[in-house]
């Protein structure tokens, strides 16, 4: 693509481009990284009254209990969501992320970073290396010298993704 811009319109029109391109990214970032907003608390509240909680797809942390539970992504405040959708085996906030940002739900359209979060939702992701820390991982593997040896989890890819980043390149 680089290529094809430096060809057609010259060295500084490619450099505008890029820059142009890394503003876009740098301004989606940062829209991501904000402060939960108070409409946000709002809608997540209103989950909680609703009995919501337990009822999703997303992990999180019960706010009574501190326990751990499970809430609809929906309702997840974006900049929470972020946070959990840059986890490698966290498929559903990745896939939930990708959403908003391909339809501007809170943020503003952006179509290449949906496309990153639907790649990450959609691809499986292998960790299953041992891991000699405590609390880090799913299930106990076995204990050698002292230590308690984890796995991690796999995060298994989505279909959803998988059509969904289907269907934005066909879009293109």
């Amino acid at each position: 693509m680089a290529s094809r811009v430096v060809k057609c319109f010259g060295m500084g029109a490619a450099m505008v481009l890029a820059a142009g391109a890394a503003a876009a990214q740098e301004t989606a970032s940062a829209a991501l990284d904000r402060p939960v907003s108070e409409a946000e608390l709002r809608v997540l509240a209103a989950a909680y009254q609703r009995g919501d909680l337990g009822s999703g797809q997303c992990d999180w942390v019960h706010p009574v209990t501190e326990g751990p539970t499970r809430i609809p992504c929906e309702v997840v405040p974006l900049p929470v969501l972020a946070d959990m959708a840059r986890n490698v085996i966290n498929k559903r906030a990745q896939l939930e992320l990708a959403k908003r940002l391909e339809e501007g739900r809170g943020v503003a359209r952006n179509p290449e970073l949906a496309r990153r979060f639907y790649r990450m939702a959609a691809r499986d992701s292998q960790r299953s290396a041992p891991v000699n820390a405590e609390g880090i991982a799913s299930f106990v593997v076995s204990g050698i010298g002292g230590h308690t040896i984890y796995t991690r989890s796999r995060g298994v890819g989505l279909p959803e993704a998988q059509e969904r980043l289907r269907n934005l390149a066909a879009a293109d």
